[in-house]
């Protein structure tokens, strides 16, 4: 999962539908948004913009791949007997998930 996740880049493909989905919200208050002013305006669409992140596709599946991990991590600690090696493919994929959404981040700035 997390390899199809990062190999395909859908954190940005995700966050970027989440964009799309928050300038369909403002699009009917353009003329509105544009007569208040830029700081008005920046503002409206900086909080439609980290709504739609949180709420949306990004957020759906940073909070589902969370929820995935720590139930992973609680099976571990109860499970005597693991394989190292199934171990150490949990704490790779642990790390791949978060360097994608790391990487992600810069690309919510620039939206």
């Amino acid at each position: 999962l997390v390899s199809k996740v990062v190999d395909s880049d859908a954190f940005a493909k995700l966050s970027l539908e989440d964009a799309k989905s928050a300038y369909a919200a403002l699009k009917p208050r353009a003329q509105e948004l544009c007569h208040d002013g830029a700081a008005p305006a920046l503002s409206a669409v900086s909080g439609a913009l980290n709504q739609s992140l949180r709420d949306g596709f990004f957020g759906q599946t940073e909070r589902q791949l969370a929820t995935v991990f720590k139930e992973l991590q609680m099976l571990r600690s109860r499970g005597k007997g693991i394989p190292q090696d199934s171990l150490e493919v949990l704490q790779e994929s642990i790390h791949r998930a978060h360097v994608a959404i790391k990487v992600t981040l810069p690309l919510h700035q620039k939206l």
